[in-house]
């Protein structure tokens, strides 16, 4: 059987089995290395954490990581700093970007003979503005998990009814983050149908470790903490599973739950939403609320109701 119908025989156990199972075959294909780097998030004192990854497919074709990698981060023609890979093949950098319009960083690592290079989007966002955090898979894409995961483009993924529009439109008021426990070699794809299928441009925080596939609830409450020390207005997710229930919810976050997975089970904390069209009427609704950080917390303890309506009817099914 091939590498391809191996995985997508066990579509029924979820996204994080299939792309476990992809990280563990053996593959035809040439070993080489790859980098990946996540997109950077500024404020206006212009500092950022900078994150790439460094990987090495061994003989086998399966990812590893790189220890002890030279990597160095850029903006044009300024080198912003130097650090190496850790144990698990992640370079982190704190700086401060130069003066002037940085719309785009580099990251470039050597392994052995070969430099590798990426770049990443710069996304400027503002102290005062509420977050809301955005799982991907059933969420706001229906994944089609043989495209994802083989052919060079998914064009087959197709867009939640409305999530497009909706997150559009939201976008004006709210800084946006699309969270997904994804393996970081599907980065740039995932980037590139964000974009062609009309969703605001928003940072993409993908996963690393195979083990965050298996936890993904505690690998994205992980990384919302670390979201939250520098911007503590992250207050809002949506997302379809248990687990980003668990992730929103132990963050201290409103959760809102769309096209909800029936087997999963939530907590009393959540709030369900049959599809994007209502979560378009429950922001426009609540809107007051919604954009005050203050009254917003006080919500999420409990301490103040919501004005929760429901959709009229539409006998055209739009």
């Amino acid at each position: 059987m091939s590498t391809r119908s191996q995985a997508l025989s066990v579509l029924r156990g979820g996204l994080a089995h299939v792309f476990l199972m992809l990280l563990a075959l053996p593959t035809a294909a040439a070993a080489k290395s790859t980098i990946v780097l996540q997109d950077a998030i500024v404020g206006a004192d212009r500092r950022t954490r900078l994150v790439a990854y460094v990987s090495r497919e061994n003989l086998f074709g399966v990812p590893t990581d790189v220890e002890h990698a030279p990597v160095t981060f850029h903006a044009g023609s300024h080198e912003l700093g130097a650090t190496t890979t850790d144990d698990e093949g992640m370079a982190v950098l704190e700086c401060t970007l130069p003066e002037g319009e940085i719309r785009k960083i580099e990251a470039r690592a050597k392994v052995g003979n070969k430099e590798l290079r990426t770049e990443a989007a710069v996304h400027r966002w503002r102290k005062d503005r509420i977050i809301i955090v955005v799982d991907i898979d059933d969420t706001i894409s229906r994944t089609d998990l043989d495209d994802l995961l083989f052919d060079e483009k998914d064009d087959d993924s197709r867009p939640l009814k409305h999530s497009p529009r909706v997150l559009r439109h939201l976008s004006k008021d709210y800084q946006i983050l699309y969270l997904t426990a994804r393996p970081s070699f599907l980065l740039e794809k995932t980037r590139q149908w964000l974009e062609e299928n009309e969703f605001p441009a928003a940072p993409v925080f993908v996963s690393h470790l195979k083990r965050d596939l298996l936890r993904q609830g505690v690998y994205k409450r992980r990384v919302l903490e670390e979201l939250q020390q520098a911007w503590p207005l992250a207050l809002i997710g949506i997302g379809d599973r248990g687990t980003d229930a668990e992730a929103y919810g132990g963050s201290r976050m409103l959760c809102l739950i769309v096209n909800p997975n029936r087997k999963d089970r939530f907590g009393r904390h959540v709030l369900m939403l049959p599809d994007w069209k209502a979560i378009d009427v429950f922001f426009a609704t609540n809107r007051i609320i919604l954009s005050d950080p203050e009254r917003l917390r006080r919500v999420i303890a409990g301490q103040e109701p919501f004005l929760h309506t429901l959709s009229p009817h539409d006998d055209t099914g739009k």
